[in-house]
């Protein structure tokens, strides 16, 4: 029976240590005090108040500016400028266009409604792509194979007698779609002339259009890679046994493969590229150790996957493949990629975030533009009205009651001022707040990084610290094998034990 004992300690049981076993409990109870993630998250939602303490503190500095600028227009003792109060809105608006458009001349006709006619021109168009759709579809579901697209589809020509009809039918839906593809020429025109220009809204455009970019090449690069790495490891989920020639073959390549996107990740001239292979390396890896642990009972039958997840984590090598990690182990190396991946998330997030600003930013600013025009073209309504020796106000509040000024050209006026006051705040102002929010997110990139890895290093540590006090806390207890003994009639050496 001893020689039983004996045996039992040398295949892993080992005897309790009481000391041990208040050293590792005091370990992790200490550790669990000290919450470095809350405290981080906590500095996070600290910076996030001070965020949206700044844009609130730049909406209202807007508003006051905005509101002395139309106080100025309007009193008769101005404070900026001199001349009839027309002549110094006329002015405010060219030099705001100016900044807008970088100095070249916008047709004031073609601008009045610009987003109007954009959004009912995008209303239109999606509801006639969802019909052109559906026609693609019953062409295709008829036999129809050779349509690419509306540019080189023919109609009827070529195709069989059959077909026909619902050719003829698609071919109508592109003739119908195909005006609607892009703006009306003039409203085309002003679009790309103010893009072109150096002003204000061309370089949030090209921003944006290099945001755009930068977010389509990550999520293409990371798309492509995960594909790249799927195809070996769908081969290699059949195998049983990781020692198997077919099996080592098929995992030697797969780590090939994850190498490639590794080392495409790290040096990569492309940020984007960069972050996209980053993203598709991290949550393949976690992916498998998902999978891995879900399914995992701790028999000998889940070894062989728990290896391939071991050595595609970074856990083992190829070569020791054949001693498949522990379950502690593989919790580890999950909890280290869920950190790495809501730290590559968080930038992926900035790109999103960005791009969607940028958007918010340029529409502010070319609707800033189309009140502006709206602006000019009641000037233009105004004329000599309120500019004429017998009617020149130096602030509107005069022309209300300036019974000299005639009444289509007071209208024309407040209809002007009216529609600065508005590009100011539905315009420049939000532009601005959305410019702000795009620098705020550099910052809170940065706080969200950090919070995310004290969350990983966190959960590492948890996982370790618990396995060691669980250590800790076993192996077979003096009084365990007293009881044993005293079984036999040893009492002499259950007391010795004791």
């Amino acid at each position: 029976m001893l020689g039983s004992v004996a045996f039992a300690a040398g295949c892993g049981v080992y005897l309790h240590d009481e000391s041990l076993q208040k050293q590792t409990d005091a370990l992790l109870v200490t550790y669990k005090t000290v919450d470095l993630a809350t405290t981080l998250k906590a500095a996070l939602n600290a910076q996030m108040d001070l965020d949206r303490a700044e844009l609130q503190s730049i909406a209202d500095n807007e508003a006051a500016e905005r509101e002395r600028a139309v106080a100025d227009l309007i009193t008769s003792y101005p404070l900026s400028g001199r001349g009839p109060a027309i002549t110094r809105l006329k002015g405010r608006i060219k030099d705001r266009i100016d900044v807008l458009v970088g100095g070249i001349q916008i047709d004031p006709d073609v601008w009045i409604g610009m987003q109007e006619k954009l959004i009912s021109d995008r209303t239109l168009l999606d509801s006639l792509r969802r019909t052109l759709l559906s026609a693609q579809r019953r062409y295709a579901a008829a036999g129809g194979t050779n349509f690419s697209s509306c540019d080189s589809f023919q109609g009827e020509e070529g195709v069989p007698p059959d077909l026909r009809a619902v050719a003829r039918h698609l071919k109508q839906q592109c003739d119908v779609v195909a005006p609607l593809l892009a703006p009306a020429a003039k409203v085309k025109d002003a679009l790309d002339a103010v893009f072109a220009s150096p002003g204000d809204i061309k370089k949030v455009h090209d921003d944006l259009v290099a945001a755009t970019a930068r977010l389509k090449d990550a999520t293409k690069a990371r798309d492509e890679a995960l594909k790249t790495l799927r195809e070996p490891q769908d081969a290699l989920k059949k195998s049983q046994a990781v020692t198997d020639p077919d099996a080592t073959v098929l995992l030697n390549d797969l780590v090939g493969k994850l190498q490639l996107v590794d080392n495409l990740a790290r040096t990569s001239g492309d940020p984007s590229t960069a972050l996209g292979n980053a993203l598709a390396a991290i949550q393949f890896r976690k992916g498998n150790l998902q999978d891995v642990l879900a399914a995992s009972t701790g028999d000998s039958g889940s070894e062989p996957q728990r290896a391939i997840a071991g050595v595609i984590a970074g856990v083992i090598t190829v070569a020791n493949a054949e001693k498949a990690p522990s379950i502690p182990a593989l919790s580890i190396a999950l909890a280290y990629q869920d950190g790495l991946e809501k730290a590559a998330q968080a930038r992926l997030e900035v790109l999103t975030r960005t791009k969607a600003l940028l958007e918010d930013q340029q529409s502010s600013l070319l609707r800033e533009l189309e009140l502006l025009a709206v602006a000019q073209r009641a000037i233009v309504e105004v004329g000599d009205g309120l500019s004429s020796a017998t009617c020149a106000p130096s602030g509107f509040g005069d022309a209300f009651q300036n019974t000299n000024c005639a009444q289509a050209a007071r209208v024309a006026g407040i209809r002007a001022l009216t529609a600065f006051h508005l590009s100011w705040a539905s315009g420049r102002t939000a532009a601005r707040l959305d410019d702000r929010k795009i620098t705020q997110l550099i910052t809170w990139q940065r706080l969200r990084t950090s919070q995310e890895a004290a969350v990983a290093r966190n959960n590492i540590q948890l996982i370790a610290l618990t396995e060691l006090a669980a250590y800790g806390q076993g192996g077979i207890k003096p009084e365990t094998i007293a009881a044993f003994l005293q079984a036999f009639g040893i009492a002499a050496i259950a007391k010795g034990v004791n």
